[in-house]
């Protein structure tokens, strides 16, 4: 049977002729897709391109669109001069998929390939990860945009739950005071505010003065896209009332916020210390949440987590419950004693 519904507006084309095949999805009616079967079976009797036969009846589907320029429409709407890191596993991708590669050739088996060339490279499960996370983003913008008609699964690896890395009260006052003594007063201002806060760099650095209620900030662009609010400590609110611009943080760059960081990694002799990231500012932020005694429930809302498997990675640090737990099965015993 060479076309089958696959969902409410969605029909597989599955056509062989002398032993090759054509297979894929298209949008639309069943009509429609018999047209579609019928034009590749006469192109495959008489040695015709598939592609450019069914480019002239879906022009959007079967423009082609290279990996390279999806990764610069996907950068132009999410990644311009605000995410380094994740700009720079994005890159890497594409080389290794293939910058001219069509976008609509990209499957789980491009997949599975490109975690075994990362696999031979060296990269540990959590790296792929990364990567796979840029390509998941940029094949979403597609999805989202109608540059191809499904995006292919991605099997994420599983990872090691390793340390979570936080700063000490001794440890920040250190961090603040080499960040002064250097005159790094801006990039100091933008510490504080992290780690009293727990945003990711690149919601700071999106954070707008207007959004500021009461003393509560909200936060819209979020990597989950769901916007959160969050109550600010005196100290930030004042480091916000300091400047008068509309976003406080944007003229921080990339650049400098990576020389002045590894400036306060060299002063402090931890440059082969790999979790001493700047990153770590959030991880400081709810771990002091949970060690005083904040729900984990509340914790995963402050910081935006799409799901409390997120949060658990703090939930060792909160002792003091254990312990209440333990008052509340010897309350019995306290009674007939």
């Amino acid at each position: 049977m060479p076309v089958r519904q696959r969902g409410k507006d969605s029909y597989q084309v599955d056509v062989t002729h002398d032993g090759k095949r054509f297979r894929e999805s298209f949008n639309g009616t069943k009509s429609n897709a018999d047209i579609i079967s019928a034009v590749v079976l006469d192109c495959m009797k008489h040695n015709k391109d598939i592609k450019s036969e069914l480019q002239k009846l879906n022009p959007l589907k079967y423009s082609v669109l290279s990996l390279q320029n999806l990764l610069r429409k996907t950068t132009d709407r999410y990644w311009y001069n605000t995410d380094v890191k994740q700009l720079y596993n994005a890159n890497n991708v594409v080389d290794l998929i293939g910058k001219n590669t069509d976008v609509n050739n990209i499957d789980e088996t491009t997949i599975d390939d490109l975690v075994n060339i990362l696999k031979d490279q060296g990269n540990s499960n959590g790296t792929i990860n990364r990567k796979l996370a840029s390509l998941s983003k940029m094949l979403t913008f597609a999805h989202k945009r109608k540059y191809i008609p499904a995006k292919p699964v991605i099997e994420w690896l599983k990872e090691g739950k390793g340390r979570t890395r936080f700063f000490s009260l001794d440890e920040e006052n250190k961090i603040l005071d080499i960040l002064f003594n250097a005159e790094f007063f801006y990039f100091l201002d933008f510490v504080i505010v992290l780690i009293d806060t727990g945003l990711r760099k690149t919601e700071l650095l999106n954070a707008c003065k207007t959004d500021i209620v009461n003393g509560n900030l909200s936060v819209y662009e979020t990597k989950n896209e769901k916007p959160r609010t969050i109550p600010l400590t005196k100290r930030v609110q004042e480091i916000f009332l300091k400047y008068t611009t509309k976003y406080p943080f944007a003229d921080l760059k990339d650049s400098d916020i990576r020389f002045q960081w590894n400036y306060v990694r060299e002063k402090m002799g931890l440059l082969q210390d790999k979790q001493f990231v700047l990153h770590a500012c959030r991880h400081t932020c709810a771990s002091r949440l949970v060690q005083r005694g904040v729900s984990l429930q509340v914790v995963k809302e402050w910081l935006g987590h799409k799901n409390i498997n997120q949060t658990l990675t703090y939930a060792h640090l909160a002792p003091k419950n254990l312990q209440d737990a333990v008052k509340v099965l010897e309350a019995d015993y306290d009674i007939n004693t």
